[in-house]
C-alpha cells in the first residue's frame, strides 16, 4: 500500500509542473516536486558536511578584518568540492567539538588564549574515558559469577576460599 501510494503521489499532475535552472543553465526536463526537494536536500546537506580542519587564524578582536564574533576563526574543508572557509571557533566548537578538540591537540592550541573552552571541554572528556575505562575493566573481575545458582570461582584461590567457606571440597 505505501509502495503504490507513493507511486501515485510522484505521478499525480499536481507534482510535475517544475522546470528548473541549475547555475544558470535552463533545462526543458519537467522534474517532480520530490526530485526537486531531493536536490535541495542533497544540496544542503553537502554544504554543511565537513572534511576537516586545516587552518586557524587569530587572535582577532572586535572591528578587526575577518572578525566573525569568536577570537579565532578554524578553515574548514567542505566536501564536495566547496573552497574552504573561515568559520569562528565558538561556532565549530558547538558543532563539531571532537574535530575542534583533535585539531588544537594535534596543532598544541590548548594552552593558547581563547582556547580555554576546548581546553576544558579535552580535560572532561579524558577524565570521563578514564571513568569509562575503569569501569569496565573493575566490575567484571571483582564482581562473583553464579551458575545455575551456585558460585563460580575465578581462579584456584578463590575455589579454595569457597571449599573452606561451604565445608567441602567441590
Amino acid at each position: 500500500m505505501i509502495v503504490q501510494y507513493e507511486g501515485d503521489l510522484h505521478r499525480h499532475p499536481d507534482h510535475i509542473k517544475y522546470r528548473c535552472t541549475v547555475n544558470g543553465e535552463k533545462h526543458e526536463d519537467l522534474l517532480s516536486y520530490a526530485q526537486v526537494l531531493e536536490y535541495l536536500e542533497d544540496e544542503t546537506d553537502k554544504a554543511w558536511r565537513f572534511t576537516r580542519i586545516s587552518a586557524h587564524s587569530g587572535p582577532l578582536r572586535k572591528g578587526q578584518p575577518g572578525y566573525k564574533g569568536s577570537s579565532y576563526n578554524l578553515q574548514v574543508e567542505w566536501q564536495g568540492g566547496w573552497e574552504p572557509t573561515y568559520e569562528p571557533l565558538y561556532d565549530m566548537f558547538k558543532q563539531e567539538p571532537d574535530a575542534v578538540i583533535a585539531y588544537a591537540e594535534a596543532n598544541g592550541l590548548l594552552d593558547t588564549k581563547g582556547w580555554g573552552d576546548v581546553k576544558q571541554a579535552t580535560q572532561k572528556k579524558a577524565l570521563s574515558e578514564r571513568r569509562i575505562h575503569s569501569a569496565r575493566t573493575h566490575s567484571p573481575r571483582f564482581s562473583p559469577v553464579y551458575m545455575f545458582g551456585v558460585r563460580v570461582p575465578r581462579n584456584h584461590n578463590e575455589a579454595m576460599k569457597l571449599d573452606k567457606e561451604n565445608g567441602n571440597t567441590l
